[in-house]
């Protein structure tokens, strides 16, 4: 692989790591619940540091697994 390919790579992970802060920061914002708040803002801090893209799906994930559990326990 050469470097302008190594950077088109990087720069579109970005793009995909942002859209998914974006989408996290729009649950954030319409959510009641204190503790799901403080879960989301941590997720998002996350995201903001991991440079791999395998690494922010999988972070992602995690969390809406443990929104549905949390959910799940409340009713």
């Amino acid at each position: 692989m050469n470097l302008f390919t190594t950077i088109v790579y990087f720069l579109h992970d970005r793009k995909v790591i942002q859209e998914k802060i974006k989408g996290l920061n729009e649950y954030l914002n319409h959510s009641e619940d204190p503790k799901i708040k403080d879960l989301t803002g941590s997720y998002i801090s996350k995201l903001k540091k991991t440079r791999s893209l395998k690494e922010a799906i999988s972070l992602e994930e995690e969390f809406y697994q443990y929104i549905r559990k949390y959910k799940y326990k409340e009713r």
